[in-house]
């Protein structure tokens, strides 16, 4: 049986990933009139450059070609490869998304709205499926339905199904409350890059841009040296990664009034 405390830090972290992102596009559409349209890019432009676009060079260098996977298997590079990957791909489809899609109702709370929809949609592809079938999993475990699927499965699925029964019966109760505050604090982050990418056109400085894709590559970095063991403490990652969200929402909030009023760009 999986213990009612891991099914509630299941649930919330569910919640925080898939539904969260929701409610506050609702929230911000009703209370601030934010443009459905900046979110829906944010969203498109999510999709496109980390899905389509970097993932088969991730592919590529990581896998298929013997001599760039050598290399990254050193953790710096790896660290620094992982970076600025993510911050040069995510970075410019908000550049291109801010400068020749979104021409129209350019202002702070469409730059929040358009993180909001980037941040959101990354939440619900990392997390939220995962947690998803994490409940639908941990009903079968306790209703005794999840049994009927290992007897049924071989080879690498009954491994991969079991280790999810062990998994989910033994861990910790709280290490499935990670990933929620983990999206948490990645969607704040995300909508501080989209403000920031958004204050570069604004001011057309693309110092700016650049600076976007270091502090993105810098957030990533304790994730990726973690994602290869060479940072086994989650709890370091986590910590790491909260301190970046609250400087981002002092700076969001600090800022803000560099925003305002700039419907005219």
């Amino acid at each position: 049986m999986v213990g009612i405390d891991s099914i509630i830090f299941i649930v919330i972290t569910f919640v925080l990933s898939a539904i969260m992102p929701i409610i506050l596009i609702i929230y911000g559409k009703r209370k601030y009139k934010i443009d459905l349209k900046y979110a829906f890019v944010g969203i498109i432009a999510f999709i496109v450059s980390t899905q389509l676009l970097e993932a088969p060079l991730h592919h590529y260098f990581l896998y298929q070609n013997e001599k760039t996977s050598q290399i990254l298997t050193n953790p710096i590079f790896y660290m620094i490869y992982a970076g600025l990957m993510a911050g040069i791909f995510e970075e410019s489809a908000r550049y291109i998304s801010f400068r020749w899609i979104l021409k129209k109702n350019k202002s702070y709370k469409n730059s929040v709205a358009y993180g909001i929809g980037h941040g959101g949609i990354e939440a619900v592809l990392v997390a939220g499926v995962m947690y998803f079938n994490n409940i639908i999993a941990v009903i079968q475990i306790n209703n005794g339905t999840f049994d009927n699927l290992i007897n049924a499965a071989s080879g690498t699925l009954k491994s991969s199904l079991t280790l999810v029964k062990t998994q989910l019966i033994n861990a910790p109760s709280y290490t499935w409350g990670i990933a929620g505050i983990e999206r948490v604090c990645t969607i704040i982050i995300q909508i501080g890059l989209s403000m920031l990418i958004f204050y570069s056109i604004k001011e057309r400085k693309r110092i700016y841009f650049f600076l976007g894709i270091l502090l993105h590559a810098a957030v990533d970095f304790v994730v990726a040296l973690y994602q290869i063991g060479s940072i086994k403490n989650i709890a370091f990652v986590e910590e790491y990664l909260i301190l970046i969200a609250v400087i981002t929402l002092i700076i969001i909030y600090k800022k803000r009034k560099i925003f305002i009023n700039t419907d005219d760009i």
